[in-house]
């Protein structure tokens, strides 16, 4: 009898802080996932820290933290690629009034947005008897720059553009563009000296003065693959590479401190059905902000279209006047051609680059 007596005790004692841990197990219990940085590019290790916290006297035996995670964000350990997504799970054991902090160091391998949505927290009693789960929202996000190329490493097209582009920004020195002065030089000519700084440095002090542009700058991508509008973006491997040799120029042109603007037929996730002539991705600008700005603006777009590209040129035809654009493209088609005559007779100089996908390395 009192055997009877002693197995009905337990099992109340054991029913009871299951339902005890179910109905306060998540009072006070806070949770908080995100990335250590907010951007980052191909191949650059990060960290997915999680946060835990337990405000309360009840002690949890275990908390398990679920989430979906991309297959592009790997573990150091193993850098593999997964064949799709799956399920990334970390447990906890919390003492009363304890927090804690958990790293996880990763890789992440290819460009775009990664969203860090939501986790499924799923707790359980002392004796393992039951689970609670419990859904939080987080707010982390990871923007994936697309990988750049040094300029002799991009295709001979493009280097021959950049070189272009830097003798014509900086070989006529504007008079009129004052930005300080400098140390006399042989070979300055006298009406150039600074009497005034002179004076002051006690040493020949010349003017300085910024060069003239030439004209505005506009890139342009074509990701279109074919002439047919309704045929999907199927080549991922050019069209990442497309935007890497962008983003590359984004780069060059920054070095040499050249204004530039970005315009494409591609679209974003949030962007899918753009309105017609909605293909102005970045305006004209210049700057290390201006170039992040072009680098984040590349890594949103995806492999999808909703307007032919001849209609990306006949937004420029209606705009453009002495303007310098740079079309990189993978196809030429007749309606393209047509359209970059257009363009050149307004008074624009118009650049083809044309675009191929990245050769496999045996």
């Amino acid at each position: 009898m009192n055997l009877a007596w002693l197995i009905i005790f337990v099992v109340a004692i054991i029913y009871l802080q299951s339902v005890f841990y179910q109905k306060f197990g998540f009072k006070g219990l806070t949770y908080h996932r995100s990335f250590n940085k907010q951007t980052a590019f191909p191949n650059e290790p990060i960290e997915i820290i999680d946060h835990i916290t337990n405000k309360k006297l009840l002690p949890l035996p275990w908390v398990s933290v679920e989430a979906k995670m991309s297959r592009y964000l790997v573990s150091v350990v193993d850098e593999h690629i997964p064949e799709e997504d799956a399920f990334h799970q970390t447990l906890f054991s919390l003492l009363p009034y304890q927090q804690i902090k958990r790293r996880h160091h990763m890789v992440v391998k290819k460009r775009g947005v990664y969203h860090l949505v939501s986790v499924a927290l799923t707790l359980g009693d002392m004796f393992g008897f039951s689970d609670t789960y419990q859904s939080h929202e987080t707010a982390g996000k990871l923007i994936v720059y697309p990988k750049l190329y040094r300029q002799n490493m991009l295709p001979e097209d493009v280097q021959v553009f950049l070189g272009e582009q830097a003798v014509n920004r900086w070989i006529i020195e504007d008079p009129f563009l004052k930005i300080g002065t400098r140390d006399y030089q042989a070979g300055d000519a006298s009406q150039k000296i600074n009497w005034k700084q002179t004076a002051k440095r006690r040493e020949l002090q010349v003017n300085e003065h910024d060069h003239t542009r030439e004209l505005d700058l506009t890139i342009v991508l074509n990701i279109d693959q074919s002439d047919d509008i309704w045929l999907p973006v199927n080549d991922e491997a050019l069209f990442e590479e497309s935007l890497s040799i962008v983003g590359s120029m984004f780069y060059q042109l920054n070095q040499q401190a050249a204004p530039f603007s970005f315009v494409t037929n591609a679209v974003t996730l949030n962007n899918r059905q753009p309105e017609l002539y909605d293909f102005k991705a970045l305006d004209q600008g210049v700057g290390t902000a201006h170039y992040k700005q072009g680098l984040t603006t590349l890594s949103y777009l995806i492999p999808e279209r909703r307007h032919h590209f001849k209609h990306v040129l006949d937004y420029l035809i209606e705009r453009s006047i002495d303007e310098t654009i740079v079309v990189l493209t993978p196809v030429m088609t007749e309606a393209i051609q047509s359209r970059v005559e257009v363009l050149k007779k307004k008074g624009n100089r118009v650049t083809i680059i044309p675009l191929q996908a990245p050769k496999e390395v045996g």
